[in-house]
């Protein structure tokens, strides 16, 4: 907490990439940024901040056990297609395990990113 309060008071950069770990899967996230950058997307939020300062803290993350594991699934299905949802979507069917929309979703994303 230390180090996350001396960015906040200190830090000179618009945001920074934290670590976040996931039961042993790790990424670096935006989350942590000045009050006037919000976050962006109907699910798997990002902020759209300039910086992409990494540092060193990690953030433990463990999805709540009590979660309704169709939720992004739902919101996902009626959000606008973009890129970065139909990726979402895509994934959703997949761990849902509706294997023959997820292949379709993940092609309509290939074809919009690439």
């Amino acid at each position: 907490m230390e180090k996350i309060r001396n960015l906040i008071e200190q830090g000179t950069e618009e945001s920074y990439l934290l670590l976040l770990d996931s039961n042993g899967s790790t990424h670096y996230l935006k989350v942590l940024f000045k009050n006037k950058y919000r976050y962006a997307g109907e699910v798997h939020e990002v902020v759209i901040a300039p910086g992409n300062t990494k540092v060193d803290i990690k953030i433990n993350y463990l999805s709540s056990p009590s979660r309704d594991p169709k939720r992004n699934l739902r919101i996902l299905e009626k959000a606008e297609k973009t890129p970065r949802n139909l990726f979402y979507l895509a994934k959703e069917y997949m761990d849902n395990k509706i294997y023959d929309k997820a292949i379709g979703t993940f092609y309509q994303y290939l074809a919009q990113a690439t």
